[in-house]
């Protein structure tokens, strides 16, 4: 998940947005193979949902936090 020191916050921003993407369609497979009876364990599938459940909280929390930044700047006189 880290890059080089050169990418852009938005380059960084795009590849964690792909990266949750990736960790919620896991855990969307690992539920569905839970409810046809071709996975039989539920730590794998509950370790699969709550990964994907803190990553997207985590991505919530830096958009909010980039949104205050943003209402802070401007708020700023020049």
């Amino acid at each position: 998940m880290l890059k080089e020191a050169n990418t852009s916050f938005g380059e960084t921003l795009n590849q964690t947005m792909r990266d949750v993407n990736a960790l919620q369609s896991e855990a969307g497979k690992a539920v569905q193979r839970m409810v046809s009876g071709e996975a039989t364990d539920i730590h794998e599938v509950m370790i699969a949902v709550e990964r994907a459940k803190t990553s997207f909280e985590l991505l919530m929390e830096i958009r909010n936090k980039t949104i205050d930044a943003y209402r802070e700047i401007m708020r700023m006189q020049v």
